[in-house]
């Protein structure tokens, strides 16, 4: 959550400043305006008031001349500020759509769907890093013997195939690399409900990263992966993998 809040204040960084100034401008203006009381006694708005003023004028809730009617200088300045201050508001509209097709903040909130989802599992549960034939095949399996599966796979495609599937329960699943820390403990390779970790990608150095960064992370957690190269396969069984 503190990725994706982030993203956000980043990506809305300069039109929450430019409207921020705006206001700031355009409160101040209005205090320094001079206008008249009910008695026709020289008066100025407060700092309270005027920002009272500006807020609902400017997000166009509305418009009121209160407390008292504005003087010319008033209206004048009160004229400037709606379109001053309408600028950034459409700029910030603008950023905020495309914040919201911004592929970075997407995968931010899929990246904490996917751990919520992960921390909610209260049974046994196995790791699947890919999500090829072999793996789409030991999903199905566990699938039928009740036992929940957790997928990670680089490929969106085949996480759509697997959104296809009849499986039995929901299977939690994420588009990254297997090989990420983060993503490893977004799985929920620390979680005490957590079995074990399958890797079957078809490339064996991926495969070794995955086991070697699990027995690091969670020594105790039981790790198979794919090999066919025999350097991989011993340095794999060097790791307890």
């Amino acid at each position: 959550m503190n990725s994706i809040l982030f993203l956000i204040l980043r990506r809305l960084r300069r039109p929450l400043i430019l409207i921020i100034v705006s206001f700031a401008i355009a409160v101040l203006g209005l205090t320094l305006m001079p206008g008249l009381d009910d008695k026709g006694q020289p008066w100025h708005m407060s700092v309270f008031q005027a920002l009272y003023v500006i807020s609902y004028t400017a997000t166009t809730i509305g418009f009121g001349e209160i407390p008292y009617p504005f003087s010319q200088a008033q209206r004048l300045w009160m004229t400037f500020s709606i379109y001053f201050t309408v600028i950034p508001w459409f700029y910030a509209i603008g950023k905020i759509i495309t914040l919201l097709q911004d592929s970075a903040l997407k995968q931010a909130i899929a990246a904490e769907r996917f751990g919520r989802a992960v921390t909610l599992l209260q049974e046994p549960f196995y790791i699947l890093c890919s999500y090829g034939q072999s793996a789409a095949l030991l999903a199905k399996a566990l699938d039928h013997m009740n036992m929940r599966v957790v997928v990670i796979e680089r490929s969106q495609n085949r996480l759509d195939e697997l959104e296809l599937t009849d499986s039995k329960q929901v299977i939690p699943h994420f588009c990254g690399d297997a090989m990420l820390p983060d993503n490893l403990m977004r799985a929920g390779i620390l979680n005490p409900h957590c079995c074990g970790l399958v890797t079957l990608t078809d490339n064996d150095e991926v495969n070794l990263a995955v086991a070697i960064a699990v027995k690091l992370l969670n020594p105790k957690l039981p790790v198979v992966a794919r090999a066919e190269r025999d350097d991989i396969a011993a340095n794999m069984a060097s790791f307890g993998t």
